[in-house]
């Protein structure tokens, strides 16, 4: 037991150490992990460069301090942010998701350059190296080290334009400029190379020297030249001869300089060539007799000076010809010994560039450039110098042709300042001025022209083509023929195209400046065009009139008369020119009349009236005349017109018409008068025989007679409806119709009205009923006329229903101010165009002989007349076919005052 015991305590003694070692090793290995978090944190705290890490739905989980102080933010108003809509400009969202998306997908790691928007709205371009962080096997969160790039591409866009203006200027100089790799074979070779040496560059590139352009005897020394160059010993300037491609040999000077990468290594050789054989070959005729050279040089009209070479008195001239002595003011005496650098020059040459030359010289170069020098006068001139050593009695000089050139530099700059004039009036211009080709690229234009055509910046429109200005392709196809033909156009109109695809009209001045260029001004008439078309409208219609149409100055005498003048008066327009139009005085018009009519227009009003005037031929007619006065902006009266219209017809039917409604208010009285005094008359013997009909109908047992008896009751009772009608009508017309109002409940009346009906419903099979949404509706109204009106619209409603039947609904508006009926009908309808017809008098849907329902036509327009007499308002909906809607508003509580009107469609 005891050693089982000391067993136990040994081993959970080891078990003790061992789990105390291990505690050990894990609170080191935490330590090391604390260490290794701190350096982490510390290491993308401190770098520049930038630091984000990004959860999977887009939103941001960390960003380093050097990111959040480039963008101008603090930890606390990004975190959480999503980071596409904060971060990263719109245009590029969708690339960037892309790129997320498919960090989550496939777990790779991406390279990519976008921007980044800061607080304040600037935009950095970033480099970004990301990684997705994975959990397990499934992606967490995404980290991106970014490194700010903008200086960089500016920097690099600044050289590539450097590198770009450079390529132009040796593309464009006028020296040939040749690019060879190490093996001495060309890599570019610009225009002036293709002039001089006859080669293009397609077949120069590639092509070894000694292939092209050096002569058998010279390649071995052009090679060793080439090596020298290579070796980076300096760069080589000397002359030698070339053969161009058609064989010919040519005196070139070559300036060669190796080129080199930024660590120093040769790439190649650049050289500049110029072709100096014309000039070699002048100096070299000059050499070939002192006579000819002599007589030469003193009839040549440059100024021509031989000066010592080298040594302390390099620069003295030992000759000088005519035309130098007029060039700088000294006679030829006091030239002889003077220095032509130090006693000319405006500016004295530094002793390296009189060295430079100096080597030159010996070396045989001709040199050439400008320089500024003063006359004995201390005028300041300008000359051209070319310079070259010669054999001049057995002792080397310096030939030196100095051309005064002070009157080329002076147009040259006035030429300069001109251009400067040019570009401030081509700016600044009013007119649209622009620049384009025969195929529709605009060149340039100024901000007018911007304007004229809707656009909002210059950069705009010169992305635009020409065509796009046009309204009709047509019309610029003619343009360009005509401009063609002609070289230029003046006053040139056609119909332009705004951005916004508007029409306008322009005014256009064009010049053919070369085969295919176009320059021209353009303004815009787009307005003129429109008040040349009013003034046209309005010149035809005074012309074209019906009426005649006289302006006046403002003593009356006629400027204008139209030809309606001359057609109705007689008198042609030569004859009424500065004429008074008294000249169409009849003489029967009062003084009062002419007195009133000049104190009106006089104040600038307009007199209206009829006169009667006189033709040419002495033919009285009558007139209608507007005479208004012209009022220029100002207010002032400028001229009269008169408007006037021939209207002795008129006037002639007038007052027959007149006579005719006398006469017919006669007849209408006596009608209105018969019919007042016929109604005792009419109506008690028909209502006399309709009582006897009556009992006749009870009494008779024979069933002929009864029939016979039925009928004249039935027709005793339609006549005295017609002549009830007939009498009512005459009551309107003779406004006899009197209006008794009281209180009554619509709803009784309604009720009353279809038991009077039901009895003719229940004959023709149909339905006659009420509804309503309103317990009792009293109203103050003239309870007669109400009653008239239903029994008019229900009576119709039985008469045209075959099957189904009629429904009448009551209501009251939502104000409460009128009573509105319904009478609703499965009837046969009324078309479209004759739903108009039905309220006037004795008009029907169906009318004639063979109308197929009888009637007077007075029903509807007797209800209407009665509606209106009660301040009410009746429509009607129908459809062929489906039956008829008619709705009547009355007033609750009517109210008569002299200017009441019936109710508006709005109630």
């Amino acid at each position: 037991m005891e050693d089982k015991s000391k067993k136990q305590e040994k081993l959970a003694s080891q078990l003790n150490n061992r789990l105390l070692q291990q505690l050990e090793e894990n609170i080191k290995l935490i330590e090391e992990l604390e260490s290794q978090r701190d350096f982490n944190n510390t290491l993308i705290q401190s770098t520049s460069v930038f630091f984000v890490a990004i959860e999977a739905n887009g939103k941001l989980l960390m960003m380093n301090d050097p990111m959040l102080k480039a963008l101008g933010y603090t930890k606390k108003e990004v975190l959480g942010k999503d980071y596409l809509t904060t971060f990263v400009p719109t245009n590029e969202r969708n690339k960037l998701s892309k790129i997320f998306e498919k960090l989550s997908r496939l777990h790779q790691r991406t390279f990519n350059e976008n921007h980044v928007l800061t607080k304040d709205g600037r935009l950095l371009l970033v480099e970004w190296h990301g990684a997705p962080i994975l959990k397990g096997k499934e992606f967490d969160y995404f980290i991106g080290l970014g490194i700010d790039i903008t200086e960089q591409k500016q920097a690099e866009n600044k050289i590539r334009e450097s590198q770009q203006r450079m390529a132009n200027h040796l593309e464009n100089t006028p020296l040939a400029a040749i690019f060879w790799d190490l093996n001495f074979k060309v890599t570019d070779w610009n225009r002036s190379a293709e002039k001089i040496y006859g080669y293009s560059k397609a077949e120069a590139l590639g092509k070894h020297a000694n292939e092209l352009i050096v002569p058998e005897e010279l390649k071995e020394n052009i090679n060793n030249i080439f090596n020298h160059l290579l070796s980076q010993t300096g760069g080589y300037r000397g002359t030698n001869e070339n053969i161009t491609k058609d064989g010919k040999r040519i005196l070139c000077n070559w300036y060669n300089v190796a080129i080199t990468d930024t660590s120093g290594k040769v790439t190649g050789v650049a050289s500049l060539v110029d072709d100096i054989t014309i000039r070699k070959r002048n100096i070299d005729e000059l050499k070939k007799s002192e006579a000819k050279f002599k007589l030469l040089l003193e009839n040549l009209p440059n100024a021509v000076f031989l000066t010592k070479l080298g040594g302390v008195n390099a620069g003295e001239i030992i000759y000088a010809n005519p035309a130098a002595e007029k060039q700088t003011g000294y006679k030829k005496s006091k030239l002889i010994g003077m220095n032509i650098i130090n006693d000319f020059l405006v500016e004295k040459e530094t002793k390296l560039l009189k060295d430079k030359r100096e080597y030159d010289l010996i070396n045989d170069k001709i040199l050439s450039f400008i320089e500024k020098k003063k006359r004995a006068d201390s005028y300041v001139y300008t000359i051209r110098v070319m310079i070259t050593s010669i054999e001049y009695e057995n002792e080397k000089v310096n030939l030196s042709v100095n051309t005064d050139i002070t009157e080329q530099v002076e147009a040259q700059a006035k030429v300069i300042e001109s251009e400067k004039k040019y570009k401030m009036l081509f700016e600044q211009n009013l007119a649209g001025v622009y620049r384009s080709n025969f195929e529709g690229k605009i060149l340039d234009c100024n901000d007018a022209f911007v304007k004229i055509y809707g656009y909002s910046t210059k950069e705009e429109v010169l992305k635009t083509s020409v065509k796009e200005l046009y309204f009709n392709e047509k019309e610029r196809k003619y343009f360009l023929e005509r401009l063609k033909e002609k070289g230029s156009l003046s006053n040139y109109e056609f119909s332009g195209k705004k951005k916004d695809g508007s029409l306008i009209w322009v005014l256009v001045n064009v010049n053919l400046l070369e085969e295919n260029i176009i320059q021209g001004t353009i303004i815009g008439i787009t307005e003129r065009k429109e008040a040349e078309k009013k003034i046209l409208r309005l010149s035809r219609g005074i012309e074209q009139s019906p009426n005649m149409i006289i302006i006046t100055d403002l003593d009356g005498n006629i400027e204008y008369a139209n030809p309606k003048i001359t057609e109705v008066t007689g008198y042609t327009q030569e004859e009424l020119i500065g004429k008074n139009p008294r000249i169409f005085s009849s003489g029967q018009t009062s003084k009062e009349t002419f007195e009133e009519l000049w104190d009106t227009i006089f104040y600038g009003k307009t007199w209206k009236g009829e006169l009667l005037n006189k033709r040419k031929n002495g033919e009285l007619y009558w007139e209608s005349i507007i005479i208004t006065p012209i009022i220029d902006n100002e207010g002032n009266i400028l001229n009269y017109m008169g408007i006037k219209d021939d209207i002795t017809e008129k006037r002639e039917m007038r007052e027959e018409l007149i006579k005719a409604k006398e006469k017919a208010e006669e007849l209408y009285k006596l009608k209105s008068s018969f019919l007042s005094n016929m109604s005792h008359e009419l109506r008690t013997p028909l209502v006399g025989i309709l009582g006897f009909t009556e009992i006749l109908e009870e009494d008779i047992k024979d069933p002929e007679l009864n029939k016979i008896a039925s009928l004249i009751n039935e027709n005793g009772k339609r006549l005295l409806k017609t002549l009830n009608l007939i009498l009512n009508l005459s009551k309107f017309e003779s406004e006899s119709v009197e209006i008794e109002l009281t209180e009554f409940d619509v709803i009784e009346e309604v009720n009353r009205s279809i038991k009077l009906f039901e009895k003719s419903a229940l004959k023709k099979n149909i339905f006659i009923k009420i509804k309503d949404n309103v317990d009792g509706l009293i109203i103050h109204s003239d309870i007669r006329i109400f009653y008239e009106i239903l029994n008019n619209l229900i009576n119709n409603a039985v008469k045209y229903t075959k099957e189904g039947g009629i429904t009448v609904y009551v209501d009251v508006t939502k104000d409460y101010k009128y009573a509105e009926i319904k009478v609703v009908d499965t009837g046969i309808g009324i078309p479209k165009d004759k739903q108009e017809i039905i309220w006037e008098e004795f008009r029907q849907v169906s009318e004639g002989a063979s109308r197929a329902y009888e009637g007077t036509g007075l029903g509807l327009t007797i209800t209407n007349k009665y509606i209106k007499k009660l301040k009410g308002k009746i429509t009607l909906e129908s459809e062929l076919g489906k039956g008829s809607t008619f709705t009547v508003l009355i007033p609750t509580n009517v109210m008569f005052y002299p200017t009441a009107d019936p109710i508006s469609d709005s109630s």
